[in-house]
């Protein structure tokens, strides 16, 4: 992709992304991301279908971003929790924005998907239960954390762990 597109994309979704900060999907129309991002509505629908598409589109390259970095823990471990929680701090405002914006839940489907396929991975030998109960754990901690400011990345990483051990 050419820099010139590449600049109007990084735009109109940095721009998408203030709106969400404050207000939600439903409320914000294409001329005003289109207005905020100095680019034309022509220019928006050149790049997305539909403010729909560009949460999507937000979605989908802030779970490419955390994938690559987790392929830095390339196991289901304690370093993963690590690696995790630390890009979720330092991603947090954003990820806190699309986590509250994504009704259908894409960007929670697809953490799931990554976390089960990882736990299918390093323990072959456990059944669907104790998988899902994992995943929907660290999957429910995420949220949890998100919705409260006050607990350090920290201790919820040291929970996980111990869940983890404990389970296996």
């Amino acid at each position: 992709m050419d820099r010139r597109k590449r600049k109007t994309q990084n735009a109109i979704m940095s721009t998408f992304m203030e709106l969400m900060a404050k207000k939600d999907v439903e409320k914000i129309s294409i001329s005003e991301i289109a207005e905020m991002a100095d680019v034309s509505r022509g220019t928006f629908y050149l790049h997305y279908i539909d403010k729909y598409d560009l949460l999507e589109k937000c979605i989908e390259s802030s779970f490419n971003d955390l994938e690559h970095v987790c392929e830095t823990a390339n196991s289901f471990d304690e370093n993963m929790f690590e690696v995790t929680f630390d890009y979720f701090d330092k991603q947090k405002d954003t990820l806190k924005i699309i986590w509250k914006a994504d009704k259908e839940q894409f960007f929670k489907r697809k953490l799931s998907a990554r976390i089960s396929t990882n736990i299918q991975n390093v323990m072959p030998n456990m059944d669907e239960v104790g998988i899902t109960f994992i995943t929907a754990g660290v999957i429910g901690v995420i949220d949890y954390w998100f919705n409260n400011e006050n607990i350090a990345k920290e201790i919820l990483s040291q929970r996980l762990r111990n869940i983890v051990k404990a389970t296996v």
